[in-house]
């Protein structure tokens, strides 16, 4: 429906306030508690698991909050008007970014439960003591850390920069420096769990993987704002079929990436790059990965594919709630083999840090869009972006 349509019918007029609902508060506040107890008692009773699972949920939240700024800078850079009534949804998970700090932070103390590079009995294997002037803690640390405030500050800028030449040239230098800073930090938190494993394109699955949890969530913020009341009028069918041909597109973009590097890996057939795919083609890791590509790429394409199902906020929607559960599928096919074994049984002590971490992100998100208007009428192109219309 579109906006001029909506109102007529005496919906809210575009841009109310919102106003988080105070059950939805709660859960989220208690999901965060019990995440975070969750993983304190399981940092004792099973140290492994809590571990696996706070690394598994940094990636999910970092991810998604590197997606706001990334959207934010593309918009700037490609000059794109029909977002521009949007632009809260990306500006708040770009603005949650310390969520994923402060996980970071936690987990450089779990290195030598995560990082075979970290244990002393690294210095006598040959392999990885020839990598030790880059894989050591210390290191790791600095160049976390330089990540993050890099992050942070040029996506500030880029959230504050006014419209025109300040925010494209702002919005460039974030993508410029996001892809060599993202690309290390998955190197550093995913790959280097097995570093005699290689792979030349394992950043760019990565990539794919936070381009489309992205997109998911905010077709999730959309949607829920819309039923709020505060974007009735401002997010229509228009919008969400945008947002699903993006979602579909990253769909395959990850499909096609994943296919790729599996494709070369098996047809080199060399030892030190089959062993990866070697340790996940049976029991409860090719379960996993099936799982991921269901949730990450057979779903969306099936679903998608159609002009009426794009247009149904409802669907995109189930389907952006399926893709996010299929990118923690995805991160457990890449964390779990080196960190639990061949055969682990799920557990609470995995999915109660995860759970935590998405509470505490949705909550830091939703707060900071209930702080300020959800939408800007000063923006360029937020008429156009009202009367956006698919064709």
């Amino acid at each position: 429906m579109s906006a001029p349509h909506a109102r007529s019918h005496g919906e809210p007029h575009a841009g109310a306030p919102y106003r988080l609902p105070p059950l939805l508060a709660k859960g989220l506040r208690l999901g965060a508690a019990a995440g975070i107890l969750g993983f304190c008692a399981g940092t004792l009773l099973a140290p492994d698991r809590a571990w696996t699972g706070l690394l598994a949920g940094f990636h999910a939240v970092l991810g998604l909050a590197l997606a706001g700024g990334v959207f934010l800078s593309l918009l700037a850079c490609s000059g794109a008007r029909w977002a521009a009534a949007l632009r809260r949804v990306p500006e708040a998970m770009s603005a949650a970014l310390p969520v994923a700090a402060i996980a970071g932070i936690v987990l450089l103390f779990g290195a030598p439960m995560l990082f075979p590079w970290s244990r002393a009995e690294a210095a006598h294997d040959p392999h990885l003591a020839a990598k030790q002037a880059y894989l050591n803690v210390p290191f790791l640390a600095a160049r976390t850390v330089a990540a993050f405030a890099l992050w942070w500050w040029l996506g500030s800028k880029v959230r504050s920069a006014a419209p025109g030449a300040p925010r494209l040239r702002w919005g460039a230098a974030f993508m410029a420096v996001f892809a060599v800073t993202y690309s290390w930090t998955s190197v550093d938190w995913l790959k280097s769990l097995e570093p005699a494993w290689f792979s030349t394109i394992f950043s760019l699955t990565s990539l794919a993987g936070l381009a489309l949890s992205g997109t998911a969530a905010c077709v999730l913020l959309g949607s829920h704002l819309r039923r709020s009341g505060a974007w009735r009028g401002v997010f229509s069918a228009d919008h969400v079929h945008d947002l699903a041909k993006l979602l579909f597109a990253f769909s395959m973009f990850w499909s096609y990436i994943h296919y790729s590097q599996y494709m070369l890996i098996w047809y080199t057939n060399m030892p030190e790059e089959t062993v990866w795919y070697a340790a996940r083609s049976h029991g409860m890791w090719w379960a996993t990965g099936a799982l991921s590509f269901a949730l990450n790429g057979l779903v969306p394409f099936v679903v998608l594919l159609f002009r009426g199902m794009r247009r149904n906020e409802r669907v995109v929607a189930r389907v952006a709630g399926l893709v996010l559960v299929g990118r923690i599928a995805d991160l457990f096919f890449h964390v779990g083999p080196p960190l639990l074994g061949p055969e682990p049984w799920p557990s609470a002590w995995e999915v109660l840090p995860i759970v935590g971490l998405g509470c505490l992100f949705t909550l830091v998100v939703l707060r900071r869009i209930e702080a300020a208007p959800t939408v800007n009428p000063a923006e360029p192109g937020f008429a156009d972006s009202l009367h956006h219309h698919v064709a």
